[in-house]
C-alpha cells in the first residue's frame, strides 16, 4: 500500500515508532537511519549516479533495494516489455500489465518506493553510441522500447577512437549489467573498459548465478585484476533461452545489491578482485588474475 509521509503517522501504531515525537519533516531526515552501519558513508551513497542495464529478474529486485537504499540517480535500460512467462522472476510486475514497457513500469515502481528517487528511462541500447549515451558521455539513445526508427541524435558526439574522458563530462558512478545477454554484456564491458568506468555484471541461469565487479576507473586494477577477455565468462553459451528459477535471479540481484550499496557507500567489498559464483546452494569467491596475453584489454 502506497502511503505519504502523513498516512504513515496515522496508520503507523505508536509501538513500532522509533521517535513518537517525529514530525513529517523529521521522518524523511531520519528515513535511512536504520541503514547506518558503521564505516557506510550513506549521504555519498544517496548522491551516487547508477546505470541499470536490464530490469528482468535480475535487475527487479536490485533496483527495488538500491531506491530502497536512497540513490537517487538512477538510468534504467530495457528494450522488452512484460511478458507472462518472466512473471515469475520479475516480481515488480503483474499480470495486467503484460504488453507494457518495463522501463516505465520499472520506474513508477521505483519513485513509489522512494519519492527521493530520480529516474531516468531509456528502450533498447544497440549500438556504441546509445550505451555512451546512457552512461552520460553522448551520442544516440533509443527513446522508446524496441522502436530503432524513433532516435534522437544528441551533441556533442563521443570519439570512439578516443581513450580518455573529458574532464567536463559527466559519468555514473557505476555501470551494472544485467541483461544475461553476451553480446550486450561484452559491449558495455569493452565501453566502460575503454572509457574508464567502473562495472559490475551479473548473470543467472537455472539455479546458479555469478557475479563481478571491475573497478576500470583504478588504472591499476586492470593490471593486477585484468577483465573479462582474461575470464572468458560469458553467459548463455550453447542454449539461447535457459530456464532459471526465480530465486536464482532474486538472489543474484539482491546480492549485487548489497554490495554496489558497500562500494558507493565507502565499505569494503569482497568483490573487489573477485568473482562471486552461487552453485549447488553454495557462494564462493574465485580469485581474477590479469592475463598478459588477453586481447581485450591490451588491444
Amino acid at each position: 500500500m502506497n502511503k505519504n509521509a502523513n498516512d504513515e503517522q496515522e496508520l503507523e501504531p505508536k509501538s513500532l515508532n522509533d521517535n513518537p515525537k517525529e514530525t513529517a519533516e523529521g521522518a524523511k531526515v531520519d528515513r535511512y537511519a536504520r541503514m547506518r552501519i558503521p564505516g557506510l558513508d550513506v549521504a555519498k551513497l544517496t548522491q551516487s549516479r547508477i546505470l541499470v542495464i536490464g530490469a528482468g529478474g535480475v535487475g527487479a529486485p536490485l533496483l527495488m533495494y538500491l531506491a530502497g537504499a536512497g540513490v537517487k540517480h538512477i538510468t534504467v535500460c530495457d528494450g522488452d516489455t512484460v511478458s507472462l512467462s518472466n512473471l515469475h522472476r520479475q516480481i515488480i510486475y503483474q499480470e495486467a500489465q503484460i504488453g507494457q514497457a518495463k522501463v516505465t513500469l520499472a520506474a513508477q515502481a521505483l519513485t513509489k518506493l522512494n519519492s527521493e528517487v530520480e529516474v531516468k528511462t531509456r528502450g533498447l541500447l544497440e549500438t556504441n553510441e546509445q550505451v555512451l549515451e546512457a552512461m552520460g558521455l553522448g551520442g544516440t539513445v533509443a527513446l522508446e522500447p524496441n522502436i530503432a526508427s524513433k532516435q534522437v541524435a544528441l551533441k556533442p558526439k563521443v570519439d570512439l577512437a578516443s581513450t580518455e574522458l573529458k574532464p567536463q563530462t559527466a559519468v555514473v558512478d557505476l555501470v551494472i549489467e544485467c541483461t544475461d545477454n553476451a553480446k550486450s554484456m561484452r559491449r558495455t564491458h569493452d565501453l566502460c573498459l575503454k572509457h574508464h568506468v567502473p562495472l559490475i555484471l551479473l548473470s543467472a541461469e537455472g539455479t546458479d548465478f555469478a557475479v563481478m565487479y571491475y573497478d576500470f576507473k583504478n588504472p591499476d586494477y586492470v593490471k593486477k585484476y585484468g577483465c573479462l577477455g582474461c575470464v572468458g565468462y560469458t553467459p548463455l553459451l550453447g542454449r539461447a533461452f535457459p530456464g532459471i528459477l526465480g530465486p536464482a535471479a532474486g538472489m543474484a540481484g539482491v546480492f549485487a545489491a548489497g554490495e554496489v550499496i558497500k562500494l558507493l557507500g565507502g565499505l569494503k567489498s569482497k568483490l573487489y578482485g573477485s568473482m562471486a559464483y552461487f552453485r549447488n546452494g553454495e557462494l564462493a569467491y574465485f580469485e581474477l588474475a590479469s592475463d598478459d596475453k588477453c586481447l581485450v584489454h591490451n588491444a
